[in-house]
């Protein structure tokens, strides 16, 4: 029988979002988690989701990371496990996290958490996210339509170095998978030479193939839940639909979300069940 006194409390954390579709999709993935471990498993986040107004997500509120551990702190919990639904090592994770969480040993000493690995750690990456983009490809091409359209793997963009070398491994893998190139593009990023690791932006990769007399694009979407960016009504949609407009006969067609894929699921399963036996090993190191 497991000791379940001596396992950590379970969170699958995002970065966090403004929009309810986010939080119901962290929830559906928490539930799968908690359905597959037989235990459950909170899902939360880094930041914003505080802000949504709760009729929005079913009279249940959202709550940020350090708010869930707080609550769970007031109930006796003091060993937590974070699994964090990212790509890369983003300052979130290395700096925002442990800054917040610390702070609460003010009033908790005893307060134990570990983070799980990533999603696609480096240097090895993980071959089951790039099947898990491959496939995404194939049904958009098949749905849309497209023949043998250039393909560009979109992320959020970001000013660390190793957030998008996340992004560079991943499309290499992609390539060797497709056997065919394998562009790459932020939505954001800043400006200056120093930045250029992260590419170009995605409205001028999309401009510059539409220059060249691209009639098709596919876009392989980097994002796990649907936010401002990705998913339905977000930046990507709208960018796509200017950039057709502005050249007639061009056809762009996108992924599914990362998250809509059954292998994410098994790849968060594994990074919580190496976690929570590393976690039990390590209990005597805090």
């Amino acid at each position: 029988m497991t000791d379940t006194h001596a396992l950590p409390r379970l969170l699958l954390m995002d970065n966090g979002s403004l929009r309810p579709e986010a939080v119901h999709a962290l929830r559906a993935a928490a539930s799968g988690l908690s359905q597959r471990l037989g235990r459950t498993v909170l899902p939360v986040s880094l930041s914003h989701v505080d802000r949504i107004d709760t009729g929005r997500l079913g009279g249940e509120p959202a709550h940020t990371v350090d708010q869930a551990i707080t609550a769970r702190l007031a109930s006796g919990d003091r060993d937590f496990l974070i699994l964090p639904l990212f790509f890369g090592p983003s300052r979130a994770l290395t700096d925002t996290l442990p800054r917040r969480l610390d702070a609460l040993r003010d009033d908790w000493p005893d307060l134990r958490w570990r983070l799980a690995e990533l999603v696609y750690p480096l240097p090895g990456g993980e071959p089951r996210l790039a099947e898990l983009m491959v496939e995404h490809l194939r049904l958009a091409a098949l749905q849309a339509g497209l023949s043998a359209p250039p393909v560009c793997l979109v992320d959020h963009g970001s000013p660390s170095p190793r957030v998008a070398e996340a992004r560079h491994h991943l499309a290499r893998a992609m390539e060797r998978m497709l056997g065919q190139p394998v562009a790459e593009a932020a939505m954001e990023r800043r400006p200056g030479a120093q930045y250029d690791f992260n590419g170009p932006q995605l409205e001028d990769w999309l401009e510059r193939q539409a220059a060249a007399g691209q009639s098709e694009l596919l876009l392989a979407l980097m994002f796990f839940l649907p936010g401002r960016h990705a998913g339905a009504g977000g930046d990507i949609e709208a960018i796509m639909e200017r950039v057709m407009q502005r050249h007639p006969g061009l056809r762009i067609a996108a992924t599914p979300l990362v998250g809509e894929h059954p292998l994410l699921l098994e790849i968060l399963l594994d990074r919580l069940r190496d976690a929570t036996d590393r976690f039990k090993l390590a209990r005597s190191d805090y």
